[in-house]
């Protein structure tokens, strides 16, 4: 085994900066409310929406599933934005509050909103960002380096396997045409061990002048200590002796037989019928034919998962067709894919082709299964039937019975969680997967609706603001006639009406009131030489002789 002791604990994946304007909702300035320490002034707030990172294989021939999106977004909030991955001697420059993911022109990205106070020294920043010209940006996050594979091979890409296997190719190269790309598989890591730690603007350049340098045999230890360096030059910093192999074994791939390596074409809608002729029709027209002279058999066999190299020139050497060909391109057709991973396991008689050879196209199927975001049937089954093909240890025998029950039980449990793990998961991304749609429906009509419901919310909000004053004065206008209306039926000893005085919310029944009160009060006290109306507090009777001018109430 390797010493992998080299691999950086905080890795950085760079995309370039996409930043969003925003127009800051109530809701928006309350979460970052919630985060300051003093009261903010609202345009005092300078926020935007970064893409963090997509599931389109990057500049170091990696990509990233949903899974790992998701946790991104999980993970991000309440981390900060940094410049240039400076974890030392420098502030943040802002601060995460939200995230999320999305698709947008069929991408998934992670994207995450960040804000910041505007100060003078921030100035120049902001101004780069919004003008453009600071384009580049990238997420420093905690992998589970365990959870990358090749995918040529299938094989652990940057740490041994369980059995000890490890990929020997390395990104960015081309095997037979085939360039080598690394998945980062959500199913296989560990969910505790990935976080996103920040998020930092850079300009592209520094990735690889990162870090001290020491010499030129040194570079690309250097820069693999900084955790930026391409993945090709990342893992032939770990493993210089398995490259220099690699490229005598090159020459040994230019005429394989067996399994087809590992391709991915675009997929064909999931419900398109397969047809298997039609297919091979289909083939033969796009590789020249139908006549086997003008075939270019190379090309042919890209729509199949195995052929005999000994008889490569011979229609009848290929099987396992699964691909239509639509406007000169291959396509992966989903029922095609099940129908051969059905033949690989034996239905309809199953499918002669040389046991050694299973394997690779096995492996070939099993990349098609995760471009329709499916696990193949046998790498479901895989844990079981390794479990069951481990034959026993005799250097164990005489294992302590307590201390083996208990590395047993701990087995146990823990392929039983990952067991439910992958089950949950799988119903999960089943699930989701028409939420998915809907989602993306959802997000490009408010896509279509921001700019209007922006401004309609900004106008309601002024008119709120607006009217806020008025509503205030009327309360205090209806308060001020009930308490009017109140000492008017207290001189006249209305009581019935007083009660009712409480019940009183709106001028319509306050008017009615007033009126019975006033003709109470007009009877007892003719306005003839009235001198004032009883205030609070005043006896009603000793006000009442003193009211009429002229001599005592009636």
């Amino acid at each position: 085994m390797k010493d992998n002791g080299g691999l950086p604990q905080v890795y950085r994946y760079v995309t370039q900066v996409h930043a969003k304007a925003l127009t800051l909702t109530d809701k928006d300035i309350a979460a970052i409310q919630e985060r300051a320490l003093t009261q903010l002034d609202p345009e005092s707030i300078w926020a935007r929406e970064f893409y963090i990172a997509n599931d389109q294989v990057d500049r170091h021939f990696e990509h990233f599933d949903r899974g790992h999106l998701q946790r991104f977004a999980d993970t991000l909030v309440d981390k900060s934005l940094l410049i240039g991955h400076e974890y030392e001697g420098r502030m943040a420059e802002g601060l995460f509050y939200k995230a999320r993911t999305g698709r947008e022109q069929g991408v998934l990205w992670t994207l995450g909103t960040a804000y910041t106070i505007k100060t003078a020294a921030n100035e120049h920043i902001r101004a780069l960002v919004d003008g453009g010209v600071q384009r580049y940006g990238s997420i420093g996050f905690k992998p589970d380096w365990a959870a990358a594979f090749c995918d040529i091979c299938g094989l652990p890409y940057y740490m041994p396997g369980k059995e000890g296997d490890w990929c020997e190719h390395f990104a960015g190269e081309a095997y037979d045409g085939e360039v080598c790309t690394v998945a980062w598989n959500w199913k296989k890591a560990r969910p505790e061990q990935v976080e996103a730690y920040e998020y930092s603007l850079v300009y592209l350049g520094s990735q690889y002048g990162a870090g001290p340098k020491k010499g030129a045999e040194d570079d690309e230890l250097a820069m693999l200590d900084a955790g930026i360096v391409p993945a090709a030059a990342r893992k032939s910093a770990l493993l210089p002796e398995r490259k220099k192999v690699m490229l005598v074994k090159d020459k040994e791939l230019t005429d394989i037989k067996g399994a087809v390596p590992v391709h991915r074409p675009k997929t064909a809608d999931r419900e398109l019928a397969w047809d298997g002729s039609k297919a091979v029709s289909d083939l033969k027209a796009f590789a020249g034919g139908p006549d086997k002279a003008d075939v270019d058999w190379a090309k042919y066999r890209q729509g199949f998962a195995w052929f005999d190299g000994e008889a490569a020139e011979d229609f009848g050497s290929y099987k396992l067709p699964h691909h239509y060909v639509e406007d000169g391109a291959l396509v992966t057709v989903w029922s095609g894919v099940t129908a051969a991973g059905a033949a690989v396991q034996g239905a309809r008689g199953g499918v002669n082709i040389p046991e050694g050879d299973m394997e690779g196209v096995k492996r070939h199927l099993a990349a098609h299964y995760a471009q329709f975001e499916e696990t193949a049937p046998w790498d479901q089954q895989g844990d079981a039937a390794d479990a069951a093909d481990d034959p026993p240890n005799p250097q164990t025998q005489d294992t302590d019975d307590a201390l083996k029950a208990m590395f047993v039980q701990t087995a146990t449990e823990r392929d039983a969680a990952i067991a439910e793990r992958d089950v949950a998961l799988a119903g999960l991304e089943k699930s989701t997967e028409a939420v998915g749609d809907l989602i993306a429906q959802v997000e490009q009509k408010g896509r279509e609706l921001a700019d209007s419901e922006a401004r309609i919310a900004e106008a309601v909000g002024d008119l709120i603001a607006q009217l806020e004053p008025t509503a205030a004065l009327a309360d205090s206008l209806l308060a001020e006639r009930k308490a009017e209306v109140e000492r008017k039926a207290k001189a006249s000893g209305v009581d019935e009406l007083i009660g009712d005085l409480g019940a009183v919310t709106d001028l319509e029944r306050l008017h009615e009131v007033e009126k019975a009160v006033s003709a109470a009060f007009d009877e007892k006290f003719p306005p003839q030489g009235r001198a004032k109306i009883p205030g609070p507090g005043e006896d009603t009777k000793e006000v009442a002789a003193d009211v009429v001018i002229g001599g005592p109430p009636r």
